[in-house]
């Protein structure tokens, strides 16, 4: 969802204000299954609007995520295992594994944005979870 949310926010962004009627049509033709469902649900009057594409976002985020802060919570508490699936992986390039724990936050953040963890705590776990010795 988060790589789609990405692509389309950016092609919404960078569309000129006369061009945003016909996007929502364009986003409309990469969708499958329940995603399509959704614009379905909005309507071709509706997508044909100048932001329509932003409340297609935030309609398709509802429906993918129903259960946000539960999600985020066990995004959370994934963010905390030792040895979990957000520590460094033996051989791992340390700019792909901070990479990730970026990534967590900016998920984390977008599933609850109310849940904050200061800079000083992230680095802490950032070097916990990094499997390097003294």
């Amino acid at each position: 969802y988060h790589e789609w949310e990405f692509r389309t926010m950016s092609k919404f962004n960078g569309a000129k204000t006369d061009d945003q009627p016909g996007l929502g049509s364009r986003v409309l033709e990469g969708l499958r299954g329940d995603a399509y469902l959704v614009a379905l649900d909005m309507g071709a009057d509706e997508l044909s609007k100048n932001f329509a594409v932003p409340i297609l976002v935030e309609r398709m985020k509802k429906a993918v995520f129903p259960h946000q802060e539960t999600e985020a919570q066990e995004l959370y508490h994934q963010g905390q295992k030792k040895g979990g699936a957000l520590s460094c992986a033996p051989g791992e390039a340390m700019l792909a594994y901070i990479g990730r724990r970026r990534r967590w936050y900016r998920t984390l953040k977008g599933l609850d944005p109310k849940t904050e963890i200061s800079e000083n705590l992230r680095s802490d776990l950032l070097l916990m979870m990094s499997n390097l010795n003294e």
